[in-house]
C-alpha cells in the first residue's frame, strides 16, 4: 500500500492531522491524499493535492480508484454512522472503520445502553423520551434527584451533553432538544442518565480508552487518556470538543486497564458480532472509575479528538500497518504496540468565544517560535493556508501544542510556557484563548477507601 487517504469532513481537525502524520512517518506510505486538509496537513511532505468533495461517497470512491489507493482512513463520526465505510468497501477500496451498523454505537445513545444492557456491561441507569414526549420528560427531571445528566440521542459535535445541577438546567436541556430543535434531528429523542458517583476522594475519576479492533474479535487497548471538555478552568462552562487531553494517567494501573478490557471491550464486542454488528477499526469507551471498578459513559467509534494526540505522541509503533491489517480483514492477535513510558499533554487553542460565536481568517503568529525537538509536536485543527503560506484560523478549536515529559505536570507547565508565543487577531475578544489548568493537578494514586 503506497498511496492512501485520509477522510475527514468539509475541513480536516486535529484528528486527521494526527492521521496524515502516522502517513507521513510510514514507511508503507508514498503518497498521502486528504481533501479539505488543514495548514499542517498542506504542509507534509507526502500529501497530494485533492480535489475532491470529502463528504460525496460517490465522488471519493471514484477517486479512490482512479488514484489507487491502497487503504483509507475515515476520520470522523458523521461519515462513519452514514456508512461511508460499506460504500466504500462493497466498491474494493480498503477501508479502515466500523459499517454502518457497528458505527451506531456512537450514532445513538441508545443503541449503545441497549448493547451493553445485553452484554451485562456498567453503564449509568437512564430513561429516554421522544420529541412528542416533551411533557413527560419535564415531569420526569422534576420529579428526580439531582444532578442527573441530559443527552442527545444523536451526533452532536460533542455538545449534546448537559450536566445538570439543578431542574432548571436539566428542563432546558430537554427543551432545547425535544422543542427548539438545537441539534436537530440528533436531539429529537433524549436520555436522562443517573449522575454517576466516581471514585471517592478523586477529583477527575474520568478516563478514555480507544481500542483497535479486528473483525475476528481481537482488540488492542491504547493507554488510557483523561480529556478535558467544559470551555473554562475547574471544569466550568459549556462544553467543547475537547480543551486538552494528557496520556500517562498516573493512577491508572495495569490491573485496571486488564479490568476495563474484561468487564467493556470483550462483552460489547462480542455481543456486536453474535447479533451481526461485527466491530472493526476503533471503539472509543469514555469511562468513570468507580468505587465498583469501570462504568462507561459513552462509546464512539473513531480516534479521540484531542485524546489521540498525546496518545499519538507516546506511540513508538507504525500505526499504518496494523489498520491496514484490520481494513483487510486480517487478524491482530498476536500485535503488540511499543510506547514512550513517558507522558504526554496536549492543550488546545481556541478562538475566543468558542464554543458559541467567534470570528476566523486571523493571521497565526509565533509558529516559528515553536520549539524544534523529538518532544514537542505541533498539531493543527482549525487552520488554513492562505496565499500559499499564510497560516489563518478557520474555526473554533484552532492549534493543540503537545508534549512529551517525564511526568503529566511537568507537561502542563511546560505547555503554559509555549502557548502565550502564539497570538492571532487584535484583540482579547478575538485573540486565543486555553485553560490554564490542564495537567496540572494529577493525583499519582488512587485514594485509598
Amino acid at each position: 500500500m503506497k498511496r492512501m487517504m485520509v477522510l475527514g469532513g468539509k475541513s480536516c481537525g486535529a484528528r486527521e492531522h494526527v492521521m496524515a502524520l502516522m502517513a507521513e512517518y510510514s514507511h508503507e506510505v508514498r503518497d498521502l491524499f486528504c481533501p479539505g486538509p488543514n495548514a499542517g496537513i498542506a504542509g507534509l511532505s507526502k500529501y497530494r493535492p485533492t480535489a475532491v468533495d470529502p463528504t460525496d461517497v460517490k465522488a471519493v470512491i471514484r477517486f479512490a480508484l482512479e488514484q489507487e489507493i491502497g487503504l483509507v482512513l475515515v476520520g470522523p463520526e458523521d461519515p462513519l454512522v452514514r456508512g461511508f465505510v460499506d460504500r466504500l468497501q462493497d466498491a474494493g477500496i480498503r477501508t479502515f472503520g466500523p459499517t454502518e451498523k457497528a458505527a451506531g454505537l456512537e450514532g445513538s445513545k441508545l443503541m449503545a445502553k441497549a448493547v451493553m444492557e445485553k452484554a451485562g456491561v456498567p453503564t449509568a441507569p437512564y430513561e429516554y423520551f421522544r420529541k412528542e414526549q416533551l411533557d413527560l420528560a419535564v415531569a420526569y427531571v422534576r420529579a428526580h434527584r439531582v444532578p442527573m445528566v441530559v443527552k442527545a440521542n444523536g451526533l452532536a459535535a460533542g455538545k449534546g451533553v448537559t450536566v445538570c445541577h439543578d431542574c432548571s438546567t436539566a428542563e432546558d436541556a430537554i427543551r432545547a432538544c425535544l422543542e427548539r430543535d438545537v441539534f436537530g434531528s440528533a436531539g429529537h429523542l433524549v436520555l436522562v442518565e443517573e449522575f454517576l458517583a466516581g471514585y471517592p476522594g478523586l477529583a477527575r475519576p474520568e478516563l478514555s480508552v480507544l481500542a483497535l479492533v479486528d473483525r475476528h474479535g481481537n482488540f488492542i487497548m491504547l493507554p488510557a487518556a483523561q480529556d478535558f471538555k467544559p470551555v473554562f478552568d475547574g471544569d466550568q462552562g459549556p462544553n467543547t470538543g475537547g480543551m486538552g487531553a494528557f496520556s500517562g494517567i498516573p493512577w491508572v494501573s495495569e490491573a485496571m486497564m486488564k479490568q476495563i478490557g474484561d468487564r467493556i471491550f470483550k462483552p460489547v464486542i462480542e455481543k456486536m458480532k453474535e447479533h451481526g454488528m461485527s466491530f472493526s477499526g476503533v471503539l472509543y469507551a469514555g469511562l468513570i472509575w468507580t468505587k465498583d471498578g469501570p462504568v462507561v459513559v459513552e462509546f464512539n467509534v473513531r480516534f479521540g479528538d484531542p485524546e489521540i494526540l498525546p496518545i499519538f505522541m507516546r506511540l513508538k509503533t507504525d500505526l499504518i500497518p496494523v489498520m491496514n491489517a484490520i481494513a483487510a480483514g486480517e487478524s491482530i492477535a498476536n500485535v503488540n504496540l511499543e510506547y514512550d513510558p513517558r507522558a504526554a499533554v496536549t492543550l488546545v487553542l481556541v478562538s475566543n468565544g468558542y464554543p458559541d460565536k467567534y470570528g476566523k481568517g486571523f493571521e497565526i503568529h509565533g509558529l516559528d517560535k515553536m520549539p524544534m525537538a523529538d518532544d514537542f509536536l505541533m498539531v493543527h485543527a482549525g487552520t488554513k493556508l492562505a496565499d500559499g503560506s499564510v497560516v489563518e484560523t478557520a474555526g473554533g478549536r484552532v492549534i493543540d501544542p503537545t508534549v512529551l515529559m517525564p511526568d503529566v505536570k511537568s507537561g502542563g507547565h511546560r505547555l503554559q510556557r509555549i502557548a502565550p508565543l502564539i497570538s492571532w487577531g487584535d484583540s482579547d475578544q478575538n485573540g486565543p484563548y486555553w485553560r490554564r489548568d490542564i495537567g496540572l493537578k494529577v493525583p499519582s494514586a488512587l485514594p485509598k477507601l
